[in-house]
């Protein structure tokens, strides 16, 4: 939608700039304007973008507010209890609370999420794989999605499945390209068996 119009900005912008050094009389004046135009309407832009951004940042901080009233886990006593034994590095102790809620309720990410942290803590990796691959399903969110994927990757590295573990990372940094650890990970794993970088 705004390409075009910042297509035609930069070709007119850069007529001006391949012109203005050599122009002279009336048609460096008109240079000139163009180029005040184009500051008008980059100044423009720039103003309606920031409008649409606070008006973005109220909505979402709204949304979220009315996403937490809404989510059952907010007032759910095993899921709170499992998030404190977590604080506190009582993983058996949170596994437990957690499962409790995952079966309450199996649709939703943060419990599988926390049991799949728990178990990785642990050493636990199989279930850890587990509740990552569980997971995945059951969000559109991308960064959650590359953090399974590189814990999967991770899981596999201590497994010294190396091919496994570089294929999840991949699929980390493609899922998620500003996580830099899945980029960070599959470089130990190259090293760690000569694959060459």
């Amino acid at each position: 939608m705004f390409k075009p119009l910042f297509d035609a900005m930069n070709e007119t912008l850069d007529e001006i700039m391949a012109d203005y050094p050599t122009a002279e009389g009336n048609y460096k004046q008109l240079l000139a304007e163009q180029l005040e135009v184009l500051k008008a309407m980059s100044d423009l832009c720039i103003e309606e973008w920031i409008s649409f951004e606070e008006k973005l940042g109220i909505f979402r901080r709204m949304k979220d507010l009315m996403d937490l009233k809404a989510n059952p886990l907010f007032t759910n006593e095993h899921f709170i209890k499992g998030q404190g034994y977590f604080e506190l590095g009582m993983y058996p102790e949170a596994v437990q609370e957690f499962e409790t809620v995952a079966e309450q309720h199996p649709d939703l990410v943060p419990p599988h999420f926390y049991l799949a942290l728990c178990h990785l803590q642990i050493r636990n990796y199989s279930e850890a794989f587990r509740y990552f691959d569980q997971l995945l399903p059951l969000t559109e969110d991308q960064r959650v999605k590359a953090v399974a994927y590189n814990a999967m990757g991770c899981i596999h590295a201590v497994n010294n499945e190396m091919e496994k573990a570089r294929e999840l990372f991949q699929l980390a940094h493609e899922t998620d390209p500003t996580l830099p650890d899945p980029l960070e990970n599959m470089s130990v794993c190259m090293n760690a068996d000569g694959t060459p970088q």
